[in-house]
C-alpha cells in the first residue's frame, strides 16, 4: 500500500499525469 495519505497519492498521480517524466516507469 501507500505509506503516505491517500490525498498525497492522488496529487502525485495527478501531477505525474500532467507532467510526464521520461524516467518514470509504470509500477506493476
Amino acid at each position: 500500500m501507500f505509506r503516505f495519505p491517500p490525498h498525497v497519492a492522488t496529487v502525485w498521480l495527478i501531477r505525474s499525469a500532467i507532467t510526464p517524466r521520461p524516467w518514470s516507469r509504470p509500477l506493476s
